[in-house]
């Protein structure tokens, strides 16, 4: 085995992964629109409650509702009829 090479390797991989993260800090620095550590990207509503799993499971409204559960429902309120096919 080769553990002077390996050595090579892994510091290469630090010297790359220092430099790398130096590069990366001081565009965060120099951008305008660098983050923020303090900042809190995802506020929660302080009036409004969380939404829980169980009211967020029945976002369609009751027509499309009915139509993702039951395609039979969806196909007998409509005709399909358009266009040219709707005239004669």
């Amino acid at each position: 085995m080769q553990t002077g090479n390996s050595k090579n390797v892994l510091s290469e991989t630090l010297i790359l992964l220092g430099l790398g993260l130096l590069l990366a800090l001081a565009a965060n620095f120099l951008s305008p629109r660098g983050l923020s550590l303090t900042r809190n990207y995802f506020p929660s509503s302080l009036g409004q409650p969380s939404l829980s799993p169980a009211n967020t499971t029945n976002l369609l409204p009751p027509t499309l509702a009915s139509t993702a559960t039951n395609p039979a429902a969806g196909a007998t309120q409509s005709t399909g009829r358009t266009g040219a096919s709707a005239r004669s």
